[in-house]
């Protein structure tokens, strides 16, 4: 690909960091955050985890900050928390409605084991 686009004069594409603290792969998160990997790529797809990626179809670079850390893998939780599903139910939502509010910090949540 870059012998195409130095072939033709077309600048390289943005630049997406391969590494560094707090990028990850799909796998080097689930492994951070204590998951399966369909768990951090779910995570990915409704927002709770920040992504980029270089082009489509590449492989995603995920960043795994401590604030992530800590919202998603706490040590515990109030009593009063409800499950993705009973929080659903409770405020008359869509589970990925839910999870819209706490991506946007208009609920408070966080995944326990």
């Amino acid at each position: 690909m870059a012998n195409v686009r130095n072939r033709h004069e077309i600048p390289a594409g943005p630049q997406v960091p391969k590494s560094g603290p707090e990028v990850s792969t799909a796998q080097q998160a689930a492994r951070l955050l204590g998951v399966t990997h369909s768990t951090a790529i779910r995570w990915v797809e409704v927002g709770l985890l920040c992504r980029s990626q270089l082009t489509r179809d590449a492989p995603w670079r995920i960043v795994v900050t401590q604030a992530d850390i800590a919202k998603l893998r706490p040590a515990g939780a109030d009593s009063r928390w409800k499950s993705l599903k009973a929080a659903a139910a409770a405020l008359g939502l869509s589970q990925q409605g839910v999870l819209q509010r706490l991506n946007s910090g208009k609920l408070e949540g966080a995944r326990l084991r």
